[in-house]
């Protein structure tokens, strides 16, 4: 679906570990840079998760859309004007439900967990 995606260090270690160090190739590590980037994460995050407050302020700092699916991250992309997209929208709009169902069981088999639930 997607040739790369980038994900913050806060990302990464809640899906793959904190002791992690392999990675898929299409997928990149960053970090917010500027000090203005993170006085806002330090704001952000009193509101949502470290991973969802970091990247909503790495998709500030690069001017893209940021994956969501946390309510309390939607309204956080909502209030700094953040563009957000959820991922069951984008896998539902290009898949069948049944489709969908099943990467879904399989993300919270291999997971345990997922961060919401989507309705179908």
């Amino acid at each position: 679906m997607f040739d790369e995606v980038i994900i913050p260090e806060e990302v990464f270690r809640e899906v793959f570990g904190r002791r992690s160090r392999v990675k898929p190739k299409w997928i990149k590590i960053r970090s917010a840079e500027s000090a203005e980037s993170l006085s806002l994460f330090a704001k952000i995050r009193l509101a949502v998760h470290d991973g969802e407050a970091a990247a909503i302020v790495v998709a500030l700092e690069l001017g893209l859309p940021v994956i969501m699916e946390d309510k309390a991250g939607i309204i956080q992309c909502e209030r700094h004007r953040v563009e957000y997209v959820s991922l069951y929208k984008l896998l539902n709009e290009r898949l069948s439900a049944k489709r969908c169902e099943t990467i879904i069981a399989t993300v919270r088999e291999r997971t345990g967990k997922l961060l919401c639930e989507p309705e179908f």
